[in-house]
């Protein structure tokens, strides 16, 4: 199992670097304002772009830790599930603090990002800086109610139910988050915002990224699952 984890991470990881010309191109290339090829290419060689692809693929892995120990049928830890949660959380905080930046540049344009900013006044941070670091401590913000939130789900005695659930919030999360980002996307680019669409295209991708993670510890679980009912068939 440890090598299907492995494939799974694997396939994950490409999936996301062979999406992100695709989601670039369908979000920025209509429009007199559309974006050059060369210019989504140049992605490629930022390190914020490399950050979010690690970031995806070490949450793939923390959440595929479960499923995996499951279907080797490994003794279930007594300790508190704490990872799921604080990774879950981590995703939650994404998603919330994206919906939130779509809903202000719809209905506040580019002065909706200006809204949310928190460091306009530190001279030393460019604008692509100071919006960064706001997003960012949004983001962290949210990531501690989030775990508030779902910290009760670590009661429960049972490893994998605390996964399942965790699995099933963030497909329905992201799905939920992407049916707000796309029509939003869609809103700021015929009104030909400036720097707005960024914000929603960011939405857009950060609903690709959790939705595309969900499905590998759900694939997991289906195989379990799975396993389980053969498993008298074959005692007999």
């Amino acid at each position: 199992m440890k090598r299907w984890a492995i494939i799974t991470i694997a396939l994950y990881a490409v999936t996301l670097l062979l999406l992100t010309i695709p989601v670039c191109a369908a979000c920025f290339g209509w429009g007199h304002n559309a974006v050059a090829f060369s210019d989504i290419t140049q992605l490629f060689v930022q390190w914020g772009f490399w950050l979010w692809i690690a970031v995806s693929v070490a949450g793939q892995i923390l959440l595929l830790a479960i499923p995996v120990a499951a279907a080797e049928n490994r003794p279930k830890p007594k300790r508190p599930v704490l990872v799921p949660v604080l990774v879950a959380s981590f995703l939650f905080s994404f998603l919330a603090v994206s919906v939130v930046g779509c809903f202000a540049v719809v209905i506040w344009k580019d002065e909706g990002l200006k809204m949310l900013g928190l460091f306009e006044h530190v001279s030393f941070l460019s604008d692509v800086g100071q919006g960064i670091c706001a997003f960012f401590v949004y983001v962290f913000v949210v990531w501690a109610v989030w775990f508030v939130m779902f910290y009760r789900f670590q009661k429960t005695s049972d490893p994998e139910l605390v996964q399942c659930r965790i699995v099933r919030w963030l497909l329905k999360g992201s799905i939920l988050e992407l049916l707000i980002a796309v029509p939003s996307h869609v809103i700021v680019r015929r009104r030909d915002d400036c720097c707005a669409p960024m914000m929603t295209a960011w939405g857009i991708a950060a609903g690709l990224t959790v939705m595309l993670l969900s499905f590998g510890p759900g694939v997991f679980f289906l195989f379990i699952e799975r396993k389980r009912r053969l498993q008298p068939k074959q005692n007999l």
